[in-house]
């Protein structure tokens, strides 16, 4: 693990590399259910990779891996949701922008500002 991430956005680094593990898991499980959930399970391994390599300490290339995949899982849990009111829009946004928000303040010491 990269010393440059504090202890605190290693919990948060680690926290999301669990869960991420377990959508990976879960949508495997669920691959007979339809395309959907290979795009998913994809999605979910491109999650993991990224989570690995960022507490590694290499920051960059993988938080745009791990933001990309992040954003197809929430498009395809939207897509599947069929809930478009206000509230769960709005609610559902300002959830991914504080995950990405916490992902990038856990790693901003290690991008290298040149």
């Amino acid at each position: 693990m990269s010393e440059k991430i504090p202890t605190i956005g290693k919990v948060w680094l680690i926290f999301i590399l669990v869960i991420a593990s377990i959508g990976v898991i879960s949508n495997a499980l669920a691959i007979n259910a339809g395309y959907i959930y290979i795009i998913s399970t994809l999605a979910c391994i491109g999650e993991v990779v990224a989570l690995v390599y960022m507490l590694k300490g290499k920051p960059l290339p993988y938080l745009y891996l791990y933001i990309g995949c992040y954003l197809i899982n929430a498009i395809l849990v939207v897509s599947l949701k069929n809930d478009y009111s206000a509230p769960s829009v709005v609610g559902y946004i300002i959830g991914l922008l504080l995950n990405i928000g916490l992902t990038y303040s856990s790693i901003k010491n290690t991008i290298d500002k040149k």
